[in-house]
Formats: C-alpha cells, structure tokens, sequence
C-alpha cells in the first residue's frame, strides 16, 4: 500500500487468542452452541494472535447469526488460499479483515457511507460527531438519526473508538483508516459523475457502484491531496460550494435544527425562518416526509433565499444558473412558493439584462481587438512585400555572379543562342559583374 508508518504488532498465544476473541465476540462455553463454538474457534484461528484483528473481528460477529459467521469464515479462507498471510504483510492481512467485515457485516448503506467519511479524515484525528451529521445530511446520503445508528455499529464493532477526551468525539484506528481508504480507492474511474444523479441512485439502485464516486466527493470535502484526481469535471455539489464570489458570504458550514424538522445552514435559519412565519405551510408542506426529504427540501429554499438576499444585482449573472436549480429543487419539494415567484421572475429578468448588456460590452472588445489584428496584419504584410522584393534581387544576382565566374574559370566557356556557340567578352562580363554586385548590396 506504500505506507509510510509502522505498526508494531505483538502476537498472542494460541490461548491468549481464544481467551481474547471470546470476550470481545461475547462467547461463553456452555452457552454457546456446539457448531457454532466450532465455527467460532476457525474464526479465531484465522487472527493469528495478532490483537487488532482479534478485538475488530471479535466485536464485528458478537451476537450474530450462524449464516453470517459461516460467510465470514469462508471469506477469510479464501484470503487465504490467496496466499495472503500476516508472517508476508501483517499490515494487509489485517486490512483484508476489515475489509470482510466491510462487506458481510456493515449491512447498511449508512454504515458504509459513515465508515468511508471517517476514513478521509487525516490521521488520529479527533472527528466530531456533529461533522458527521452535517456532512451526511447535507449530502444527502442519509439522516442524522441514520448516522447515530451507524455510529453505534461501528462502534460495537471496533472500527470506529470513543474519544478519550470528548464524548462528542470518535476516533479511527489508522490501520482501519487504511482499510477504509483502500475501498475507497479500490476503483479509480476516468470520469467523475454527477453528484446530484449518484445521491438519487444511493437509493434506488440496489449495486449501485457508489464507493468511486463517494471517493472524489470526499476528495474536495477534505482537500485530500495524497490522491490523484482523475477529471477536471466537478460536481453541482462542489460547484455550489466554490460559486460564491469576494462579495457574497459563504454559509457558516455550522448545522442547526429547524422547528425540529431538519437541520439547516445557521446562515439560511433566520431567512427560512422569516419564510416560514409568512408562509406556515412551508412547514406544514414538509411534515410528512422524511427527515431526509426535509432536509433536502429547507437545504434548497435556504440556498435559494440566501442568494437572493445576498447576491448584487449586476452579479446575477454570475449566479442565474445556480439560482434556477434551486429554484427548480424547491418546487419539486412541493412548497407553495407562489409568494417568492415575482421577486424570482424580476431577478431572472434582470439578470437577463445583464447578459445581454454583458455580451454587448464583450462584442465591442473583440470588435476593437480584431481592429487592432487588422492593422498589425497589414504591417506584417507590407514587410514580406519587401522582403519578397529583396529575395528575387538576391537570387538575380547570384545567378549572374555564378554565370560569370564560371565563364572565367573556363568550366562553361560557350553559351548557345540560336544554334550558336560564342564567348562572353570581358566588357560583358565586367557589365555583369556591376551589375551583380549593385544588386546583392540593395
């Protein structure tokens, strides 16, 4: 994997191995079903006493089904009739571990998407919980009571630690964040897709090929530089995100709840609030979807009425097509939003104006720039007439110096004109010879 750490790991007994497994597997003895205690011990053995594997795989399988155990273990013997081992990469082997657990045992998607978010994260960092609602929820991957429950499973399965210092904190093991990143990047496709169309898929689509593209999308979010980008496409997400210029404000990028509906931008509350006083069945519109609908629904109308209370006339041009999507966003989330429709149709108005205007002023540079074109062309032209004009004086020349002095040299005595033979006196040839030397000095 190139990686530029290294991980100490000591080895436990055979018995240390099993003693350990089965605390963190939550297995008894004699109450443990006899095929499954057998499943469990060829579980065990497959750690090779190596503790992070013991603790992570353990913790992942306690208190699950026979199917699931069997699943797991023919997963990791195919990792090993692969030839994968901990004695040729202890590193790998334990990477593979998470892996399987990964695919068999984080069961839903929002464990998934959670797992690969806190893999991005630069190295032991802290990671706030409250960044990991915000940033599933605004991407609208999943809802805030979603990302609890994932937490939790994470947790119960080792892959994700409490902080020590914060309650409000977890932490990733490097070498599960190694893991995570690996999936990651497991595909590196040569075309970014719409983030917008990958959101919508995340949930109709059952194979949804989803890792790549949570890849480049983590990418930007975290200014991941330690991995290539592959397209300079970029998503209506990002796009959004970087499309506000020096005279618009950014959103605070802090989340806060709404009515208890959702949870917003702190800069969209106090507009979306003032919405909803005049308008209550802007709320009452919503209260019957999801949290998730919600969410994306006040995402977009805040966007919406925050570029519009921010955004200068003469810049809408700019900021037109950001604004129609929202615009068109906000009406697919059913709110009445016959109130906003003047103060919409005068701002496109507007900024068609400003296009117009704007094409106008770039039309007359261009005209100027092409005049200028022109008279440069003609400068340039006027200088190959003359340098044509000195070339064909140049070659007469030379032809005549060769004539000449081949003639005096006696290598071409005789020249024919009219079936005749004769010389060239020397009075010609001293004519001729003026001649060529007036001319190769003009």
């Amino acid at each position: 994997m190139g990686c530029q750490r290294s991980f100490h790991l000591f080895l436990l007994t055979l018995e240390e191995n099993w003693d350990l497994f089965k605390r963190r597997a939550g297995i008894h003895d004699d109450r443990f079903e006899p095929d499954l205690l057998a499943i469990a011990k060829e579980v065990s053995a497959h750690c090779e006493g190596l503790p992070l594997a013991i603790s992570i795989l353990g913790s992942a399988l306690r208190a699950r089904t026979v199917d699931l155990w069997k699943q797991v273990l023919k997963d990791l013997m195919s990792s090993r009739r692969k030839g994968l081992n901990w004695e040729d990469d202890s590193t790998n082997f334990i990477i593979q571990i998470i892996v399987v657990i990964y695919n068999i045992i984080l069961a839903s998607k929002e464990a998934k998407i959670t797992f690969l978010i806190c893999g991005m994260y630069p190295a032991d960092h802290e990671i706030l919980i409250d960044d990991l609602f915000q940033h599933a929820i605004r991407l609208r991957l999943c809802s805030k009571t979603d990302v609890t429950a994932a937490i939790t499973s994470l947790k119960d399965s080792s892959l994700l630690m409490p902080s020590i210092t914060s309650k409000d904190h977890v932490l990733m093991h490097d070498l599960v964040r190694y893991a995570a990143r690996k999936i990651i990047f497991k595909e590196n496709p040569t075309n970014r897709d719409n983030i917008s169309e990958y959101m919508n898929a995340l949930y109709n689509e059952e194979h949804f090929q989803w890792q790549e593209k949570l890849h480049r999308l983590l990418c930007r979010l975290y200014g991941a530089t330690e991995y290539p980008e592959t397209s300079s496409s970029r998503s209506s997400e990002l796009q959004v995100a970087q499309s506000y210029s020096s005279t618009i404000p950014r959103p605070s990028g802090k989340m806060v709840d709404l009515y208890g509906l959702c949870q917003v931008d702190k800069s969209f509350l106090p507009l979306l609030k003032e919405a909803c006083t005049k308008n209550p069945n802007l709320i009452e519109s919503q209260r019957k979807h999801s949290e998730m609908l919600r969410q994306s629904a006040f995402d977009s109308l805040g966007r919406l009425l925050f570029l519009l209370h921010n955004v200068r006339i003469r810049d809408w041009i700019n900021h037109k097509q950001e604004l129609q999507m929202y615009w068109e966003q906000a009406k697919l989330m059913k709110f009445d939003l016959e109130w906003l429709s003047p103060a919409m149709e005068r701002v496109l108005s507007s900024a068609d104006l400003a296009r117009i205007e704007a094409l106008r002023e770039e039309e007359k540079y261009w005209n100027e720039e092409a005049s200028k074109l022109r008279e440069k062309l003609k400068i340039v032209e006027d200088k190959a007439a003359v340098i044509r004009m000195r070339l064909s004086s140049q070659s007469l020349s030379w032809m005549v110096l060769q004539l000449v002095m081949v003639q005096r040299l006696g290598l071409f005595p005789k020249s024919v004109l009219g079936g005749k033979f004769f010389y060239l006196d020397n009075k010609i040839l001293e004519i001729l010879m003026n001649i060529a030397s007036v001319l190769l000095i003009s």
